[in-house]
């Protein structure tokens, strides 16, 4: 590549920069310095959690937690549910069915800061209700690794999002780790 063309590029993309530096700053631009476009914003969290890093594990949502949720107007979060890790199929099978159970209460004893999601429309109508949907999901398959049958059991209780491996390798394939 010349000179020419390498000066040029750059020319082109220091250009580009500063045309977005200049204009990134007034679209994002609000009274109370939030996205104005955020309130109609569908806003999923990709892999979160209820709660707070001081929420002893397991333990309900306090009235402040929950109260942060509605505030934050997030519409949907995918939440992990079960265990990561190497234990035997059986106990992750259980560990998932219990961890479950226990965000469908929360979400029972939440009814205006949570909701279950399993399909799109659930999505937009934890929008349209101001409500953080919960989107249950599987950071990887020990659970259902030797039964594939789970898959359906797992189905009915909610899991939407499965990631079949994560650190540790199972039968369904290696993990980053490996």
């Amino acid at each position: 590549m010349s000179l020419i063309s390498r000066t040029r590029r750059l020319l082109l993309a220091a250009s580009g920069v500063s045309l977005g530096l200049a204009v990134v700053p007034r679209t994002l631009r609000a009274t109370d310095g939030a996205w104005p476009g955020y309130a109609k914003a569908i806003v999923i969290d990709g892999l979160g959690g209820p709660g707070s890093q001081a929420t002893e594990l397991g333990a309900p949502l306090t009235p402040g937690e929950a109260q942060d949720l509605r505030d934050s107007g997030m519409t949907c979060l995918h939440l992990t549910v079960g265990e990561v890790g190497s234990m035997p199929p059986d106990e992750s099978y259980e560990k998932a069915v219990a961890s479950i159970s226990r965000w469908d209460a929360e979400v029972d004893r939440n009814p205006t800061a949570l909701a279950r999601v399993r399909t799109v429309a659930d999505i937009h109508a934890v929008k349209a209700r101001g409500l953080t949907g919960l989107l249950y999901g599987f950071q990887d398959g020990v659970c259902f690794e030797t039964d594939l049958e789970r898959l359906s059991t797992f189905h009915g209780l909610g899991i939407r999002v499965i990631q079949p491996t994560y650190n540790r390798r199972n039968q369904l394939g290696d993990g980053c780790m490996e």
